[in-house]
């Protein structure tokens, strides 16, 4: 990308390790947004699948879409905080809208999040509701569909000062936040916890 060329509105992120067979379904509900201007930044955390060249396909078509490597001068192998830091330090956006590579995206997605964000310039982090697909190994577990439940009820911000220490109450592959917000609070943390909700506390 041309360093003359004007700052997209918001960055999707995506980390992605060994998802050839859903990779391509994330990235096309990606490009059917109703908001076209974004960028997609797609962190290859070490696939050894066809993810890579899936993703890079995608950033020949379309010059929103970038593919990068999560350093190999990290210490470990595949690490999913790791991995967001990365891509969170080259999303070029004020605005992040994270999204896993298994899942996808609604088509209104970013258009009814920005609207959010802009309507009420100090909100830190807007979320989606959760819906689930699949089906034979990839069937959703009863557990997740409780906290799919319970999750997709809180709405507003009363809502997450009640839930959140009892469960993660932000929809983390739905989620668009400010990125200033989260690099201020020191980003993705790796231990032995979920970087998600470790996120939302420090950010509460």
């Amino acid at each position: 990308m041309s360093a003359a060329e004007p700052t997209p509105r918001v960055s999707f992120l995506i980390p992605v390790l060994d998802e050839e067979a859903r990779l391509a379904a994330c990235l096309d509900s990606v490009r059917a947004q109703t908001m076209p201007d974004f960028e997609a930044v797609v962190v290859d955390d070490g696939s050894t699948d066809r993810s890579h060249e899936i993703a890079l396909a995608y950033a020949r078509d379309d010059e929103r879409f970038r593919v990068v490597h999560r350093p190999e001068t990290l210490p470990g192998g595949p690490c999913l905080p790791q991995a967001l830091n990365h891509g969170l330090s080259v999303c070029r956006a004020g605005l992040v809208a994270r999204l896993d590579a298994d899942d996808l995206a609604s088509p209104d997605r970013l258009e009814r999040q920005l609207e959010r964000c802009d309507r009420d310039p100090t909100l830190t982090v807007v979320d989606g509701q959760v819906g689930f697909r699949g089906a034979g190994t990839h069937a959703v577990g009863e557990g997740m569909r409780l906290y799919g439940d319970w999750v997709n009820q809180i709405m507003e911000p009363a809502d997450f000062d009640r839930a959140i220490l009892q469960e993660s109450p932000v929809v983390h592959p739905a989620a668009t936040f400010r990125k200033r917000a989260v690099l201020d609070v020191g980003g993705y943390r790796s231990g032995d916890f979920p970087e998600d909700y470790d996120l939302w506390v420090r950010l509460h």
